[in-house]
């Protein structure tokens, strides 16, 4: 079965390699420049559709299983 694409969301844009809060890598660093120089936020970009909203990190189950067992390790662990 193939992977389904995701496009970025600007619409004017044919990227189809998701880097972050939907946007490619060149709309997602174009939109980061745009946030620290002052010109907008990531609400405002979120709010014209131009963006998605922050995700979680610690989503993915391995990530979950790796740093219990990682935690797990070091508070057992004699020094």
């Amino acid at each position: 079965m193939a992977a389904k694409k995701i496009k970025c969301c600007v619409p004017e844009c044919s990227g189809d390699r998701i880097a972050g809060r939907g946007l490619c890598a060149g709309c997602y660093t174009t939109a980061r420049y745009l946030i620290r120089s002052g010109r907008t936020s990531w609400e405002q970009l979120e709010a014209l559709g131009l963006a998605t909203p922050k995700r979680a990190i610690n989503t993915s189950p391995l990530l979950k299983a790796f740093e219990r067992a990682t935690i797990h390790k070091t508070r057992t662990r004699r020094i």
